[in-house]
């Protein structure tokens, strides 16, 4: 199990992943960072990887004919001979991703993604089943063979694959889980095991979640915390009950 946390801020979708346990799964492109996402596909590879990325078995008596055909002179794949190349890299840029933390303490994040601090966290137990990625911080976008992406894809059809972002972020220490398209309500990936409620929350808006946690079949077992500011610019974390 890995225990991660997700920014909320007070809104229907984050209150659907309370009363419905479906969470929203953005596409990259949607993200507030233009770069996050923007990979490149680099399609260059020789004949060999090409035959084994698709699985293709070749008559050793064709062998060197087909490699001409397909490469000429050279060992590399001349460019247009991979059919469909822009309809794989369009959908890899269409997956829906939910974006999870190992952190409830970050300031910054509770600005960014919980509403200036009036919104929540959820922690989620995610089980080992659960494909998790882990963010990539650089100051560089890699360039990604073809074979990568494939070598990484699963037989569940969701595609698996590294995102990177810029090393500003890396503060963030972002794990992501992937679904093979975005924008939509998907099943959260684990059970809930504790809500956060931020420093600026409204007392309502805690009563509502109170009240939405109630109808799950294990809330005896939600933790409940709320944030209160502390001295050297920190979050602390006190239980909660409804009449705190």
């Amino acid at each position: 199990m890995r225990q991660l946390y997700k920014y909320c801020s007070f809104c229907a979708n984050s209150l659907s992943i309370l009363i419905t346990g479906k969470a929203w799964y953005s596409k990259p492109a949607d993200f507030n960072d233009p770069f996050d996402g923007d990979f490149s596909l680099d399609s260059s590879c020789s004949f060999d990887e090409y035959m084994e990325i698709f699985g293709h078995e070749i008559k050793p008596e064709i062998y060197e004919s087909l490699k001409l055909e397909y490469c000429g002179s050279s060992d590399v794949l001349k460019p247009g001979k991979i059919k469909g190349l822009s309809a794989i890299a369009e959908a890899l840029k269409n997956v829906g991703v939910l974006c999870l933390t190992t952190r409830r303490d970050s300031v910054l994040m509770w600005s960014h993604y919980a509403d200036e601090h009036k919104g929540f966290t959820i922690k989620f137990d995610v089980p080992a089943i659960v494909p998790v990625n882990k963010v990539n911080y650089n100051s560089y976008i890699p360039d990604n063979p073809l074979s990568f992406f494939f070598k990484k894809s699963r037989n569940d059809g969701y595609l698996d694959y590294q995102f990177t972002k810029h090393v500003d972020w890396e503060y963030e220490n972002e794990y992501r889980i992937s679904v093979n398209r975005g924008n939509r309500l998907v099943d959260i990936p684990g059970k809930i095991i504790q809500i956060d409620f931020g420093c600026r929350m409204q007392d309502s808006h805690k009563e509502t979640i109170f009240k939405a946690i109630k109808a799950i079949s294990y809330a005896e077992e939600i933790k409940l915390y709320y944030a209160v500011k502390a001295g050297n610019l920190k979050l602390v974390f006190l239980p909660y009950d409804i009449k705190t």
